[in-house]
């Protein structure tokens, strides 16, 4: 296919194109990740409540799933629009590593079960 061929040859990428211009960072963003956050938290909380689990087995799921949530989208990044390897590694350690810190806290915070939910 002709428009392969011109994809191969390069050059390539990708813009992301405001025509008015905005703000890099402003408040409604700054709330909007904030409450991003938050849902993300409160349904990991969700999650860990189900888990029968000592503590760190729950950090650990924790963990896990900030991997998930990551090679869920980074990976298309990565794979699809050619981002750096070095920033899909940084975006992996960064998520990995944060839901690890979060799932300290959130383990300690939220109860297993009493007993094994059926």
């Amino acid at each position: 296919m002709a428009w392969e061929a011109r994809y191969r040859t390069g050059p390539t990428g990708m813009l992301i194109y405001h025509p008015t211009g905005e703000t890099a960072v402003s408040p409604k963003k700054l709330l909007i990740q904030l409450l991003s956050n938050l849902l993300a938290a409160a349904i990991v909380a969700f999650v860990v409540s189900l888990m029968l689990a000592p503590y760190w087995q729950r950090v650990l799921a924790i963990a896990l799933l900030g991997g998930f949530a990551c090679l869920t989208i980074r990976t298309i990044y990565w794979n699809w629009y050619g981002y750096p390897t070095s920033f899909f590694i940084a975006q992996v350690i960064d998520q990995v590593v944060g839901w690890l810190l979060a799932g300290l806290a959130i383990a300690k915070v939220v109860p297993p079960p009493t007993q094994a939910i059926s």
